[in-house]
């Protein structure tokens, strides 16, 4: 068996830019950004910002209020789709470079090792996730703020695959004090 028996989330997108997360086997969190080659896709500026390539890898930094029972991730899963909601507002990829840069963010998808709260791969969860897309994207990937103390902030945007201009602003209709006090 492979010594790479590490957690992988490919996101799928039919054009444009594809976003990839491993863990790998020092337990750190890797993400690449591949901007695709193909037909009517010449704009590669989020790949081209962040590493002056068409495809690059960065470290994410570790969620430290992430791992383990912390009642503030089985929130996020708990209420992800359901009170963590998509609005009709977008971000541009400028904002998506500039989160990158800082080096400051968070990524979650539905098969994330944070969840603790569901079964991994969770079809409900997967739905949940996917509701916060207009398309059929496999896995989203939603982007949180990471506070100074190394903790999962706000919630940003919702990255929707297909190309840099898909990354969905989030809202919280929840009543939940706990995410109130963060969001």
């Amino acid at each position: 068996m492979n010594k790479f028996l590490f957690f992988l989330v490919l996101i799928q997108s039919s054009f444009g830019l594809e976003i990839t997360t491993i863990w790998t086997e020092k337990f750190e969190k890797e993400v690449t950004f591949n901007c695709k080659v193909g037909d009517n896709q010449t704009n590669f500026s989020v790949c081209e910002q962040i590493c002056d390539a068409k495809v690059c890898t960065i470290k994410e930094q570790t969620c430290k209020n992430c791992f383990g029972k912390s009642m503030y991730i089985n929130f996020i899963f708990d209420e992800i789709g359901k009170f963590l909601i998509s609005t009709d507002s977008f971000y541009n990829s400028h904002d998506l470079y500039n989160l990158v840069s800082s080096s400051s963010f968070i990524t979650l998808t539905s098969n994330s090792v944070y969840n603790l709260a569901y079964s991994f791969d969770d079809s409900d969860l997967k739905k949940r996730f996917q509701s916060l897309c207009d398309n059929t994207i496999e896995y989203p990937v939603v982007f949180f703020e990471m506070t100074n103390a190394g903790d999962m902030g706000k919630p940003l945007f919702v990255f929707c695959g297909g190309d840099e201009s898909n990354l969905k602003a989030l809202e919280y209709l929840g009543d939940n004090p706990t995410l109130r006090q963060i969001f």
